[in-house]
């Protein structure tokens, strides 16, 4: 409630999930729950649910904010709820024949969190000799776990290509292969030692990220619970960085796996969408945010089209000068992609210039 009212970015929410994550230790749902044989099996399954949906939330908060997770896997026991309807099963094994649900959208946020936060906890330690060895070993549980997904759960594509049976169940769709891509995003910012030239994995991963959140505003009447979290949380950080991949190349080609008409024609419907308050509510504390990020990158667009914006943005310039970490050009800490970055690009030179 506090997260609709004032906004993930508030104090008042940030507080209030404390909160809601003490009253989770306080009932000792971080700990086996499993072990506590006198608990029925539904009870099991929602003390389960509740753990899994405040951890996935604290993680995917802690990544937007730019802030420390407060649940980790090092003083909680990682537990989801079981996909099969009257028994536990293993974390990894999902029921065949298992239909789009709470549970079942539960289970998969909490698994891609998980990989979150030993994301995060990496980008912290560089310096370890295992590091590249370890993101790798990230991106292959990544895959290994996207896999183990049934099939009819693997969106590939275009959802309007897929046999959905319910609202619910595309929603899960999009949201699922989202939550997939934002952790192969994260593990690809690990692996770039600047995001000057952003390479081909994380700009073709981008531009599926914001083509799914483009198609969430497109289909919003035929699907039910996507909104604010998706359009902010991943379609910010894909136009961030596809946006610096354009200033760069220029008139180069993009990934063959990235049309650039598509990119922009994406940008362009994620600007006028959000600029007409349809899907973010003026009145949404969030659309300050996206307003903000919109300005910025329709007069990227406007000076993309008019053929000024590799005169008018020299990032090459910037480059010469020997600061090669661009996300500190940029004044921000890598994890504070989506809230420092685009108050930061709209400083650098545009033309028009963007105004105030």
């Amino acid at each position: 409630m506090h997260s609709f009212v004032d906004g993930d970015h508030s104090y008042r929410a940030w507080r209030r999930m404390g909160d809601v994550i003490s009253s989770v230790f306080a009932l000792g749902y971080h700990e086996d729950i499993d072990t506590k044989a006198d608990a029925p099996f539904y009870l099991t399954q929602l003390r389960k649910t509740a753990f899994a949906r405040i951890y996935s939330a604290d993680k995917n908060v802690a990544i937007f904010l730019g802030r420390p997770p407060r649940m980790t896997k090092r003083y909680c026991h990682f537990q989801i709820p079981s996909s099969f309807p009257d028994r536990r099963s293993n974390i990894d094994f999902w029921d065949p024949e298992a239909k789009a649900s709470y549970i079942i959208e539960t289970r998969w946020s909490a698994l891609c969190a998980s990989l979150k936060e030993e994301i995060l906890e990496l980008s912290r330690d560089k310096n370890n000799e295992t590091y590249a060895q370890e993101i790798s070993n990230i991106q292959t549980r990544a895959e290994a776990q996207w896999e183990a997904l049934p099939p009819r759960f693997q969106l590939q594509g275009s959802l309007l290509h897929h046999d959905i049976e319910s609202p619910f169940e595309g929603d899960f769709l999009i949201s699922a292969r989202l939550n997939h891509l934002h952790v192969l995003f994260l593990l690809r910012l690990l692996l770039s030692n600047t995001l000057v030239e952003p390479d081909t994995p994380i700009v073709t991963i981008a531009g599926e990220m914001l083509s799914l959140v483009v198609e969430v505003i497109l289909m919003r009447d035929q699907i039910i619970n996507s909104g604010t979290g998706l359009i902010a949380h991943y379609g910010l950080p894909a136009a961030g960085i596809l946006i610096l991949a354009m200033l760069k190349r220029g008139d180069t080609p993009m990934p063959i796996t990235v049309s650039r008409a598509k990119v922009l024609q994406d940008m362009s419907v994620y600007v006028t969408e959000i600029e007409r308050g349809v899907i973010v509510g003026k009145e949404n504390p969030v659309y300050v945010l996206l307003f903000r990020a919109t300005r910025t990158i329709q007069k990227f667009l406007d000076s993309f089209l008019s053929g000024t914006a590799q005169d008018t943005f020299e990032i090459d310039s910037i480059a010469e000068t020997g600061e090669a970490d661009w996300a500190a050009i940029l004044g921000q800490d890598l994890w504070d992609f989506e809230t420092g970055f685009w108050p930061n690009l709209a400083d650098h030179t545009f033309d028009p210039p963007l105004s105030a």
